[in-house]
């Protein structure tokens, strides 16, 4: 289990919270979002409900193939979500402009991890 620094749990219930939105949109329990992602039932459910957070590795499979959603799909829901960015600040089309080498689906490379941190720290700066 991961060890949290309690300035990481803001982030981390925003991300589950926009997590549980999509699950909940999607009418996928689960059991079946970890068979469709090949993570453990018990860990799509500590990601979701915020006990712990996903790698890079698992987080864009729970959102392709579990969900079945992009990651400009759960940009949006988290910002609003999180209320981080009005919408009037930052268009779609910009978002997806800052995101655009993230949008390939499946495992991020161990070489995209700084390009993945950096497009999520200028999409929403603390």
């Amino acid at each position: 289990m991961t060890t949290f620094h309690p300035d990481d749990l803001g982030a981390l219930n925003g991300l589950a919270e926009a997590l549980k939105t999509l699950v909940e949109q999607s009418d996928l329990t689960q059991e079946e979002i970890a068979r469709r992602t090949g993570v453990s039932r018990g860990t799509v459910s500590r990601i979701v409900n915020g006990r712990d957070k996903p790698s890079l590795e698992t987080f864009p499979r729970l959102l392709h193939y579990g969900l079945g959603v992009t990651l400009l799909d759960f940009v949006e829901v988290l910002m609003e979500a999180q209320q981080v960015v009005q919408p009037e600040t930052i268009s779609r089309s910009e978002l997806e402009e800052r995101l655009a080498h993230l949008r390939t689906p499946g495992v991020v490379q161990a070489d995209e991890e700084d390009r993945a941190h950096d497009a999520i720290t200028v999409a929403f700066p603390l």
